[in-house]
């Protein structure tokens, strides 16, 4: 996305004041209007109930409802919802920035909420024009259209797939390549049971069922089965997704005019992406993740994507498969993150192996714990450190643990478990870190 520049134009007349508009219409140069640093009449310039960003040269940007697939004002304060996704075309670059010495505010004549809510989008890039696309048992995409909504791209080349008779289409290939999770394809069943073949899950769909990871404005071939009926189309990936993956409230404001209120976002706030009540979308960049210098080569998203997608919690899965929500953990002067893991069964016997990353800039002497398993005589759980050697953990004040000390040749690395007949409720592994 390339940042528009700011300008400015007199302020001759009232015509003028109230050309202020949403990204819902074509741009105007008229959208940004400036006026005098004391102006406090907004009554004259903002929409009721509307949030706008006010920039440090006395210009406004009104904040910007995309093509979305929910209602605008349609808000999930508790959980997210990654199948609620705004996407643009040529509106993106109407999405306002707002930057250190940026106001967020809100106009009203009437009382409002003190409770705000933020919802934050993920920037997946450009696609066509489809969402909500689901994962077959064959591991195949396919889309199931309804009756009371649209998921396809208004006024896009994707819209002529509604016009197919059946209720649900398959996207067998794009670009040559065939759409398939991998995972999903090779779990077979014997008997009813699922064997889990091994093959690292490869998946086009994003968490908000389009297609991710195509180049912007390309043109691809796309094979799509309406039932057992080919379909072929030439679909141009123009359409930038945004799709939810956090919510927040926030109630920190204050009040700096008649009828005018700012809104005081959290100096920690991660740049990035953001939807207040549901009708207004900005980006919100923190000055100490990035120099306003730099934001026109940050805009773009393949540089951008790290930077604006930074999540403030981690989804990770126990030892079991079961899903938590952690913190990335440090401890002292090295980072340590919660693993991924998986399990298998032999002779009877539950076996499941991990690993665990970390790294130190000094010696340390490290206690390492396996957390929430229930106490039986036949688990054995096993560390292997980066040099080979083994530690049997020891069940000692309702942990298994065990000493660890590092050297310079074991300052960082990856520590290796295997645990035999381990069960328990939220199984996991820490480590604490001495000098």
């Amino acid at each position: 996305m390339k940042l528009n520049k700011l300008f400015t134009i007199s302020l001759s007349s009232l015509a003028i004041l109230t050309s202020i508009t949403g990204c819902n219409t074509k741009f105007q140069e008229e959208k940004i209007t400036k006026i005098s640093d004391d102006f406090t009449d907004y009554n004259k310039i903002f929409d009721e109930g509307m949030f706008y960003v006010k920039h440090n040269d006395g210009t406004f940007e009104k904040t910007c409802f995309g093509n979305a697939s929910f209602d605008s004002g349609e808000t999930n304060e508790n959980s997210p919802n990654y199948e609620k996704v705004m996407w643009f075309k040529d509106d993106f670059s109407q999405i306002p920035i707002l930057g250190s010495g940026d106001e967020l505010l809100m106009y009203s004549s009437t009382d409002f909420s003190e409770v705000f809510t933020l919802e934050r989008f993920y920037d997946y890039g450009y696609s066509i024009g489809i969402r909500n696309l689901e994962t077959t048992e064959s591991g195949r995409y396919a889309l199931t259209f309804s009756d009371d909504e649209s998921y396809v791209y208004p006024d896009s080349d994707t819209s002529e797939l509604e016009k197919l008779k059946t209720k649900k289409i398959v996207i067998d290939k794009l670009g040559g390549v065939q759409m398939l999770n991998s995972a999903a394809a090779t779990k077979d069943k014997v008997n009813g049971n699922s064997q889990d073949n091994e093959s690292d899950e490869v998946s086009y769909l994003t968490s908000a069922g389009t297609i991710g990871g195509l180049q912007q404005d390309k043109t691809y071939p796309v094979e799509i089965y309406e039932g057992t009926i080919k379909h072929d189309y030439n679909l141009t990936a123009d359409v930038r997704v945004l799709g939810e993956f956090e919510t927040y409230t926030i109630t920190n404001y204050e009040y700096v005019a008649d009828k005018c209120i700012k809104i005081k976002l959290p100096e920690d706030w991660k740049s990035g992406y953001y939807c207040i009540n549901g009708i207004g979308m900005f980006l919100y960049i923190n000055n100490n993740d990035i120099n306003e210098d730099d934001y026109e080569n940050l805009l773009n998203y393949d540089t951008s994507k790290e930077l604006f997608n930074e999540a403030y919690v981690e989804e990770e899965t126990d030892l079991f498969g079961e899903t938590k929500t952690v913190t990335n953990q440090v401890v002292s002067d090295g980072d340590v993150y919660v693993p991924y893991s998986n399990g298998d069964t032999v002779a009877n016997k539950n076996i499941y192996t991990t690993e665990y990353k970390y790294n130190y800039e000094t010696p340390k002497n490290i206690t390492v714990k396996v957390n929430n398993v229930t106490y039986n005589k036949d688990i054995t759980i096993e560390m292997e450190t980066p040099t080979g050697k083994t530690y049997t953990l020891e069940y000692k004040d309702g942990v298994y643990q065990t000493v660890f000390k590092t050297d310079s040749s074991t300052l960082n690395g990856v520590l290796k478990f295997k645990m035999y007949n381990v069960e328990g409720d939220n199984v996991d592994i820490s480590l604490a870190a001495t000098d």
